[in-house]
């Protein structure tokens, strides 16, 4: 059986790789999710009704394990299956849109679309390499059972099971999505099937119970047209990893809570597991945008409060958690967010002794926290706390995330100057363009000019003053940067085939011992060769460094 797993001392919680993948034929019973919609169809539009579009998808399950899977839906004894759609918006922002009620699974077909399939198992099992497909109509959470009623760690849902979803006859118990955020076709859109087994569970195999696939609306703007997935399905992992797909500076981190469920019968741990994303996002000026998703992917005990380290005084908090509905008791209170010297944090307004029903991060559902703050990414992964809700043992978990470093700084600016001059033309035909892209911090001592559309193999070099002018140059050009200037010299560079220019301004190596000091503006330009007798300049960039 595949483990990944690094205990973290005597609170039994535990860290573990966020890249874990299950191959076939696993020790125990697997269930893994082999497709959705059918990769192409099979999703059940319903309309909206309040502002809120309803659907249903199709999904295949696969025995990838090496005994069969228990699907006896008489004694509850078989997978219950929950869909979920996210968000991914222009911004690179990942936010849980939506989840529906569950299907409970019934009589396995054991269909050979997965591969060799073992018969002979009867419709309670489903037999090894064998598959079971739903249609979107027959896992429409408007007739199944409620996520609050599962134990969604041991998988466990009760014989007597007789919550039914309540609310408007087009969106209860379904899968939904708030139809204004829909069908943006600036945005890419995720969803997601998974299943909960008690069987694959008490066998320490959860973990891959999930898959997810890109899907797309074919009206844009109009979350009530047609709705089709886009590429293949990606199994194995829950849907916060498809934001890791689309942005590759998305840190993922999995967690878990080492025996919550207790232990199987083999001996193997029956684990909560959370998966925590982080991502931070140059806005320019020094500042930055942090942002963090907390996935729940199958523990009963869930969070309700997560710290992140941040000297710097956050700005612009965004909180967003996702909408319980159809009668669930579990309550849609916002967090409160507390800002210290050392961190930043967000709390459920209630703990478990209080309300155990309080808005929790509950089991597949994925709650984002964003902010900014005037320094850049520390060097190195910190680390977040998440609080567990429920008593048990253990009352944090620590993830391993994108924190801010300890170089805070205001009042950063950056700005290009001297743009559109029409003698700056090159031998391309085009200016050519500067741009800063790093801090204005000074101690983090990460500016850095990128140059585009610049002849090929020429050399070049930037210039910097604390003044501006307007200079056309015989050679060609026109010199923006004021008297005195300073030539960067030791960073002469050839252009090389693509036309580019990359310069790290070190403000330990300045020419004639300048230096920058914070709220200073210091206005910088790249000069080059263009032809063995001609020169020209880019625009000029304006640096005011932070405080």
């Amino acid at each position: 059986m595949l483990r990944n797993t690094l205990s973290i001392g005597a609170a039994a919680l535990l860290v573990a790789s966020a890249s874990a993948q299950v191959a076939n034929n696993t020790e125990g019973p697997d269930v893994a999710v082999s497709r959705i919609a059918n990769n192409s169809s099979s999703i059940s539009e319903y309309g909206s009704s309040g502002g809120i579009a309803a659907f249903s998808m199709a999904s295949t399950s696969c025995n990838v394990g090496d005994e069969v899977v228990r699907w006896d839906d008489s004694a509850n004894d078989a997978p219950v299956i929950g869909q979920n759609i996210y968000r991914v918006a222009p911004d690179g922002r990942f936010t849980q849109l939506g989840y529906s009620w569950l299907k409970d699974s019934f009589c396995a077909v054991s269909e050979t679309s997965c591969g060799t399939c073992v018969f002979g198992t009867g419709c309670n099992h489903l037999g090894i390499g064998c598959a079971d497909t739903y249609g979107s109509g027959l896992n429409d959470g408007q007739n199944g059972v409620a996520k609050f009623e599962v134990n969604p760690t041991t998988g466990v849902w009760p014989a007597n099971w007789s919550a039914t979803p309540s609310g408007n006859s087009t969106t209860r118990g379904r899968l939904q999505c708030e139809a204004a955020l829909c069908a943006d076709p600036a945005s890419t859109y995720i969803a997601e099937i998974q299943y909960v087994s008690e069987h694959d569970h008490e066998y320490g195999l959860a973990r891959n119970n999930s898959s997810w696939i890109e899907i797309q609306w074919s009206s844009a703007g109009n979350a009530n047209s047609n709705v089709s997935t886009t590429g293949g399905i990606n199994m194995f992992d829950p849907g916060i990893f498809g934001w890791q797909d689309t942005h590759n500076d998305v840190v993922i981190s999995e967690v878990r809570i080492v025996a919550e469920g207790g232990t199987g019968p083999a001996g193997d741990t029956i684990d909560g597991i959370f998966f925590v994303g982080s991502k931070a996002t140059d806005i320019g000026g020094g500042a930055y945008r942090y942002d963090y998703v907390v996935h729940n992917f199958n523990s009963d005990r869930a969070v309700n409060s997560i710290s992140i380290p941040t000297i710097c005084a956050p700005m612009n908090l965004q909180y967003t958690d996702v909408e319980h509905h159809s009668g669930s008791p579990w309550g849609n209170a916002d967090w409160d967010s507390t800002t210290t010297g050392s961190d930043i944090s967000w709390e459920s307004q209630q703990d478990f002794g209080q309300n155990q029903n309080a808005n929790a991060i509950r089991w597949g559902t994925a709650y984002t926290f964003s902010f900014e703050a005037n320094s850049a990414p520390a060097l190195s992964l910190g680390s977040v706390d998440l609080g567990i809700f429920k008593p048990g043992t253990g009352s944090t978990l620590s993830a391993d995330a994108i924190v801010p470093g300890a170089n805070c700084c205001s009042g950063g600016s950056v700005s290009n100057l001297c743009t559109g001059v029409p003698n700056m033309v090159n031998s391309l035909g085009f200016p050519g363009v500067q741009n800063m892209v790093g801090s204005t911090n000074v101690i983090a001592n990460d500016l850095q000019l990128d140059c585009a559309v610049i002849p090929a193999n020429e050399f070049g070099f930037p210039v910097m003053s604390q003044s501006t002018t307007s200079i056309v140059l015989p050679t060609g050009g026109t010199l923006c940067v004021g008297p005195t200037f300073y030539r960067l010299t030791s960073l002469l560079s050839n252009s090389g085939p693509s036309g580019t220019f990359s310069f790290n301004v070190d403000n330990t190596t300045l020419p004639q011992l300048q230096n920058f000091a914070p709220g200073d503006t210091w206005y910088f330009q790249t000069w080059f060769r263009d032809g063995s007798s001609a020169a020209n300049l880019t625009n000029s960039t304006s640096v005011t460094f932070c405080n």
